[in-house]
């Protein structure tokens, strides 16, 4: 059996199905994801507004209550208003971490990372507690205002050639691995 196309329409037809499909796949934009209940897992999508579960792309804001870490998700950048990040999952900021002020970790069993590619920048003059986890400031950070406790097995690395610039108080039993100015 033969088969014949009509060049001109097949392929006019095939592109046309072609940009539509990769289009829509490329094209999916960013979106601003925000924590709204008071207390629930990372990975449950109605726990955050729009609903979904953040993915890469997105910016999330938690203004309060308790996220648990059950994934080890990927974001790209996070404002932390207020509340706490607990639970045993790794997260991973690939643009910058606004810590207004809040709890990372509850205890010591609040284990994992929380890997901020830029600039980790611990705003106003409420309270920052790192307790169990380790955050990275891989992209340094700026402490300038506000407490600031390491407590629990809390640990806060910046690598050399970044710096930890601190004109605010700090306290607790962790580790400070920091070139600090």
């Amino acid at each position: 059996m033969n088969y014949t196309f009509n060049t001109p329409r097949f392929f006019s037809k095939t592109v046309f199905f072609l940009l539509l499909f990769v289009g829509c796949g490329w094209q999916l934009e960013a979106v601003t994801k925000t924590w709204n209940v008071a207390s629930g897992d990372w990975n449950t999508a109605g726990n955050w507004d729009p609903v979904g579960v953040p993915a890469a792309a997105d910016d999330v804001v938690i203004n309060s209550g308790t996220v648990t870490l059950d994934v080890s998700p990927t974001i790209n950048n996070l404002l932390f208003n207020n509340g706490t990040i607990d639970g045993t999952g790794n997260l991973t900021i690939l643009g910058s971490l606004t810590w207004n002020s809040g709890q990372i970790g509850m205890n010591a069993a609040s284990t994992g990372t929380v890997d901020v590619a830029g600039l980790v920048t611990l705003a106003t003059f409420n309270n920052h507690v790192l307790q169990g986890k380790t955050l990275n400031c891989n992209g340094g950070a700026d402490h300038s205002s506000g407490g600031f406790v390491i407590d629990g097995g809390g640990t806060v690395n910046v690598p050399s050639g970044q710096t930890f610039l601190a004109s605010a108080t700090g306290s607790g039993v962790g580790a400070c691995n920091c070139c600090c100015s």
